[in-house]
C-alpha cells in the first residue's frame, strides 16, 4: 500500500513539475547582423526559436525566413519594452521569402507599434489565431506578395485614435486561406478598405468551398490592362528566346 502512495504521489509530482514548464521568450536582436531568423545569435538568450517559444521583436531589420522550417509557439512583431511608452517608435517586419513557418498558438502581427509581414513565399501556418494589430497604438500590415497563409481566421484590428495609420493587408500574387466560411468577415474587411489588391489597382477573388473544400481563399488578379502588360512582356521574352 505504501509501495503505491510512493508511485502516486510520485506521479503528481512529475505531472506538476510538466505543466511548471514556461515557454521560452525569444528577442530579436539580430546580434551577428546576418538579419537570419535561422541564426541562434540573432536572439537572446541564444537559440533559434522552437514550437515552445514566444518569438518577440521590437526593431529593425528584422528576421528574413527562407529555405528553413521556422517554428514558434507565439510569434509577436512590434512588442514593446516593458515600461516604455513611446510604442509607436516601435517598428519590425518579418520578410518570408521560402520555405515554413508554423505558429502553433498566436501570431500577432503589430503587437504595441508598427509591424510589417513581407510574405514574398513559402508557406505559413497558424494553428491559433493570426492578428494585424492587438492594442491601442498597434499597426499591422501584411504585404501578401507571394506564397501562402493559412490560418483559422484573419482578425484585422485597426485604431480609428490613430491618424494617417491603418492596417492593411495588400494581396498580389499570395494566397489567404482561412477555416470554415469566413467570407463575411473577410468581406467586411474588404469593403473597408483594409484589404486590397495590388495596392488597389487589381481585383480581389473570394470564395467559401469553392477552391478549397472547406475553407474561405483570398487571391488577386491584377488589372486588365497590368494583364495585358504581362502577357506583352511574356511574348517579348519567348520572341528573344528564339532569336537566340
Amino acid at each position: 500500500m505504501c509501495r503505491k502512495l510512493i508511485y502516486l504521489i510520485s506521479f503528481v509530482l512529475v505531472l506538476s513539475l510538466a505543466g511548471a514548464v514556461q515557454a521560452t521568450e525569444r528577442y530579436w536582436t539580430n546580434g551577428t547582423g546576418t538579419g537570419l531568423w535561422s541564426d541562434a545569435a540573432n536572439w537572446g538568450p541564444s537559440g533559434v526559436p522552437t514550437s515552445g517559444d514566444k518569438a518577440r521583436m521590437g526593431k529593425l531589420p528584422g528576421p528574413i525566413i527562407a529555405d528553413i522550417d521556422a517554428a514558434a509557439q507565439y510569434l509577436e512583431m512590434a512588442f514593446g519594452v516593458i515600461g516604455d511608452p513611446l510604442y509607436l517608435s516601435i517598428n519590425t517586419a518579418v520578410t518570408m521569402n521560402s520555405g515554413t513557418l508554423t505558429v502553433e498558438k498566436g501570431f500577432t502581427v503589430a503587437y504595441d507599434g508598427a509591424g510589417t509581414l513581407n510574405m514574398n513565399g513559402g508557406v505559413i501556418t497558424v494553428l491559433g489565431y493570426f492578428s494585424l494589430g492587438r492594442n491601442d497604438w498597434a499597426v499591422g500590415n501584411v504585404n501578401l506578395y507571394g506564397g501562402t497563409i493559412n490560418s483559422p481566421d484573419c482578425q484585422m484590428w485597426d485604431n480609428p485614435a490613430l491618424v494617417g495609420f491603418s492596417t492593411t493587408m495588400d494581396v498580389t500574387a499570395g494566397t489567404l486561406i482561412l477555416n470554415g466560411d469566413k467570407s463575411a468577415e473577410v468581406q467586411g474587411e474588404i469593403d473597408a478598405g483594409w484589404i486590397t489588391a495590388y495596392g488597389g489597382a487589381g481585383t480581389l477573388l473570394l470564395d467559401y468551398n469553392i477552391r478549397n473544400a472547406g475553407r474561405t481563399t483570398l487571391t488577386a488578379i491584377p488589372e486588365p490592362a497590368t494583364i495585358a502588360l504581362l502577357g506583352l512582356g511574356g511574348l517579348s521574352l519567348l520572341g528573344s528566346r528564339r532569336k537566340h
